[in-house]
């Protein structure tokens, strides 16, 4: 008599193994995010608020206004927004999301589960590509899409898209380097030009060096099995990944020539600047119980943003079984480096990072050094996916290394308990509030009754784990069902704090979509009273005036000039009367001051009227004179002065009514047409390319579907 599997497995169980993977990987991340995912809360605060909010707001009121972002009058006293590497300007989501649906917080917070349901899949595609295991690849997704990584990150927009990229990006360059030819490399380039233009560009300079070790080591392999034509072959196709790559990524690259001159920190940095925030020594236990390094920067010597290194406890202990068996010369790579990026992560605590900062080119131009506990997860978590890929196979040695390993760590994790309940017991616990909310109710809770909380857990996991293996029933099913268990508790504990914010969602929303349509003439009061801060528009407080639409000296950015902050830091008086002064006026008051009125402030384009009585003078226009202004004065084109250290001046005689000066860099239409022709070629030869008819079918209608919609969507006329 046959039996069948009941329902909803039997009818999964015929799924193709990546929609499995997908499920299941979908079904986690909205249990897991389950606060963001219903829109029951609102996304973290801090600069998913304070910074992508009102910069992809204002992308999006640019777009629908038949502009392109290029120049953000509101903020910094005006600011070349396409040449900001660290905004998305050159994004394809941004662009295409600002032009149709526009922006939102609720796109925001949506945007959050896109991006790690991305990079869980991404995940599962480079493991399973690298141990050719459907099971042990999604346990290694997991661990990695539900990492502490994305938990603290989640309000470094940049940095969490590029732990979502990263994966895609790196499988496909691992098949470039087993066989090169055109279509890995083109594949790569694609995710790298998503990198370039959405992600940290902190994370591409780090992984440049991953990249090169693992090209050296391959091509030293190609040498010894084809020689000279192996080697060559693998030049070639690295060569096309790079050219294609800067032809896609050629807006950004120009982005940084033009700043370069006039930034301080493309030239570097000191390194007592670039080392704060790193991953201290107290920070380091979020590697077992991370929701006990969720407290405050004081007590852990860094942000808790940069305090959560959790990979997956079972994960750690799976890790060491990798040194017990043969390795490939990748697999040393990626260990050796994850090695580095761990120590590199202690900051000025060890010297590698020091010596990181001062001996390799484009490590010294990016803080925080937690972030190099990114490549230790991304690297270690390979090697694990294959050694669980042959966990029937394992030698007894290795069972018996994971048994002490897991009996070392429960040790470990006891300790830890047993203190923590030393200390917290005797003062009760903030989770038994019952007249307090959730939210409230998961952030008073003290360091020690997190610790106490969250170490018993993962006891209680290590406990379970050591029971499996000693009755030897650990199966790779059970292993896996255990890491999406531990992961996924761990995100609900720690997102709290790094991921999760008590404002009402709704309420933000109201205010950003209360702001005043298109751009609308200032009021022409003085500088200083469009300041960020709360009041009217609380709890947003930084970049504020970007919803205000009003200019402001005032803005929280990396993007600073140095001719605007040494006009802060030098003349402090002279900045000081700047600031009492509307957008535009008359440099030496001879009465002309309520004569002149700025009748037109826009992405790029300022318009002002004079009286006509008025003259001759200086007319100032608070808006920073960098390369591509332009003036005109009653249709006759004249020279502009940079005034004050970095203010537009413009000389104007007695009679002159009107001056329009408008921000062009021709160079950007023709940056923007190269770039999204060849993503678009790109596209379409890719998917030529794959074998399988009826997938190659269904890519290519997404394809064309994404072309027709940049085509209709964006400004190109």
């Amino acid at each position: 008599m046959s039996s069948t599997r009941p329902g909803l497995v039997a009818w999964t169980s015929r799924w193709p193994e990546d929609l499995r993977a997908l499920a299941v990987l979908l079904g986690c991340v909205l249990l897991a995010w389950w606060p963001l995912a219903t829109f029951t809360h609102c996304v973290v605060h801090g600069d998913m608020l304070d910074c992508w909010l009102p910069w992809r707001t204002f992308i999006a009121d640019c777009l629908q206004n038949g502009a392109w972002p290029v120049w953000n009058p509101y903020q910094q006293m005006g600011y070349p927004v396409h040449a900001d590497l660290q905004g998305p300007a050159w994004y394809p989501e941004t662009l295409l999301l600002g032009a149709t649906m526009g922006q939102s917080i609720y796109v925001l917070q949506a945007l959050v589960i896109v991006y790690l349901l991305v990079a869980g899949m991404g995940m599962y595609r480079l493991a399973k590509q690298f141990c050719g295991n459907h099971t042990a690849a999604l346990a290694v997704a997991l661990a990695y899409m539900l990492s502490g990584f994305f938990t603290a990150h989640v309000m470094h927009q940049y940095s969490f898209i590029s732990g979502a990229w990263w994966p895609w990006m790196f499988a496909a360059f691992l098949r470039l380097l087993e066989k090169p030819n055109w279509r890995p490399a083109l594949e790569a380039a694609v995710f790298q030009f998503l990198l370039l233009t959405g992600g940290n560009h902190t994370f591409t300079l780090i992984g440049s060096y991953l990249l090169l070790a693992l090209a050296l080591v391959r091509a030293v392999q190609l040498a010894r099995q084809d020689g000279l034509r192996g080697v060559l072959r693998l030049f070639a196709t690295l060569l096309l990944f790079g050219a294609t790559t800067l032809l896609l990524a050629c807006g950004v690259l120009h982005a940084w020539w033009y700043s370069a001159p006039f930034l301080e920190r493309i030239g570097g940095m000191e390194y007592a600047q670039a080392a704060k925030n790193p991953l201290t020594w107290k920070a380091a236990l979020s590697f077992l119980v991370p929701w006990g390094t969720s407290s405050g920067a004081e007590a852990l010597g860094t942000d808790i943003t940069m305090a959560n290194a959790h990979m997956g406890l079972l994960m750690l202990v799976a890790l060491p079984l990798a040194l017990l068996r043969q390795r490939s010369a990748t697999e040393n790579v990626l260990l050796a480096f994850g090695l580095v990026s761990l120590l590199a992560s202690f900051g000025d605590a060890l010297p590698v990072h020091r010596w990181l900062h001062s001996a390799l080119p484009g490590l010294n131009v990016f803080r925080f050094p937690s972030y190099y506990t990114f490549f230790t997860l991304l690297c270690w978590l390979l090697p694990v996916a294959k050694t669980l890929a042959a966990w029937d196979a394992l030698p007894a040695r290795s069972h018996r290394a994971m048994k002490v390993g897991s009996a070392v760590i429960g040790v470990v994790l006891l300790l830890i308990v047993v203190r923590a309940a030393l200390v917290q017991v005797p003062l009760g616990f903030a989770m038994d509030d019952e007249h307090s909310g959730l939210y409230v109710r998961m952030n008073a809770a003290s360091t020690a009754e997190r610790t106490l909380i969250h170490g018993t857990v993962q006891l209680s996991l290590i406990v379970g784990l050591m029971v499996l293996l000693w009755k030897r029933r650990l199966t790779l099913v059970r292993l896996g069902t255990m890491v999406a268990l531990e992961c996924m508790i761990a995100v609900m504990l720690c997102s709290w704090q790094t991921g999760i914010s008590e404002h009402s969602i709704s309420h933000i929303a109201g205010i950003v979509a209360a702001r005043p349509d298109g751009f609308p003439p200032p009021d022409m009061k003085p500088m200083a009273e469009h300041h960020d801060g709360g009041g009217d528009i609380a709890p947003l407080w930084r970049n504020t005036n970007v919803y205000r639409k009003q200019p402001s000296h005032d803005g929280f950015n990396s993007f600073w000039t140095k001719e605007h902050n040494a006009l802060e830091r030098d003349t402090p008086e002279l900045f000081a009367h700047m600031k009492s002064k509307p957008l535009a006026y008359v440099a030496e008051d001879d009465g002309c001051a309520r004569s002149v009125r700025a009748a037109r402030l826009g992405p790029g384009q300022v318009s002002v009227d004079i009286d006509a009585s008025c003259g001759p003078g200086m007319l100032i226009v608070q808006q920073q004179h960098l390369p591509g202004w332009r003036a005109w004065l009653d249709d006759t084109e004249v020279a502009i002065t940079t005034v004050n250290g970095c203010a537009i001046g413009v000389p104007f005689q007695r009679g002159a009514s009107h001056l329009e000066l408008r921000y062009r860099l021709p160079q950007l239409t023709w940056l923007r047409t190269i770039s999204w022709t060849s993503l678009a070629a790109v596209l379409v030869s890719l998917v030529l390319a794959v074998p399988v008819p009826r997938t190659r079918k269904a890519a290519l209608v997404l394809v064309l579907a994404f072309i027709v919609l940049a085509a209709l969507g964006l400004p190109w006329r």
